[in-house]
């Protein structure tokens, strides 16, 4: 007579482990995509802010930064600007993207 079953069955492992595998691989492939559009919002955000800064630098000083400045008047008064009333963003450094990387006055660099 047999004895009841003392171990699962490779067919019964294998089944086992490709259900896992589906759902890992669901459940992955859903986390990086928010990852992915965290990225975004981020960058989103941190354009935003940096309009208003921008705009807030033209409301005080009359003029938009030109490209020799970039940025940095928002951060430090520029020599000619005598209504400065910066720095324009809270945390006092310019804002980064959403994948860390600076951002700059201009188009953006394409192959970065």
């Amino acid at each position: 007579m047999r004895q009841g079953r003392r171990a699962f069955s490779l067919l019964e492992m294998l089944i086992v482990v490709a259900i896992l595998g589906l759902i890992a691989t669901l459940v992955f492939s859903r986390l990086g995509g928010t990852f992915g559009e965290s990225k975004i919002k981020v960058t989103q955000t941190a354009l935003a802010n940096a309009a208003v800064a921008v705009e807030r630098f033209q409301m005080d000083v009359g003029r938009y930064p030109n490209a020799e400045e970039g940025l940095s008047v928002l951060l430090e008064k520029p020599e000619d600007a005598s209504n400065w009333n910066g720095p324009y963003f809270s945390k006092r450094v310019l804002p980064r993207d959403g994948w860390d990387r600076e951002r700059s006055r201009g188009r953006p660099r394409h192959g970065r």
